[in-house]
């Protein structure tokens, strides 16, 4: 579904938190994370060099094929600004790829 979007990880790697982590542009400006715990929890943080950081929640496993917000993360990867918000920011995650 990711390449369908055209949206290419740079790599996978193992969550600080345990579970997955698929990278995108780990030395660009915009950057993203979607991980996958291994408490069935996942969500997508999108950040940027400049210290900003917005978390998407993504659904249970059932739904999430078809509720990932890949729009959203297709214009992080494309230079729009991550924008902090209210949702559940977890600036952990960033460790996942050791930033």
């Amino acid at each position: 579904m990711l390449a369908a979007a055209g949206l290419r990880s740079t790599r996978v790697a193992r969550s600080a938190e345990g579970g997955v982590a698929i990278i995108f542009n780990p030395a660009a400006e915009h950057r993203a994370v979607i991980e996958s715990l291994n408490n069935s929890e996942a969500f997508i943080l999108l950040y940027d060099k400049a210290g900003n950081s917005k978390t998407l929640a993504l659904p249970d496993s059932a739904e999430r094929c078809q509720s990932m917000p890949l729009a959203e993360l297709a214009q992080q990867l494309n230079g729009s600004e991550a924008r902090t918000n209210a949702e559940t920011l977890r600036p952990d995650a960033a460790s996942a790829e050791g930033v």
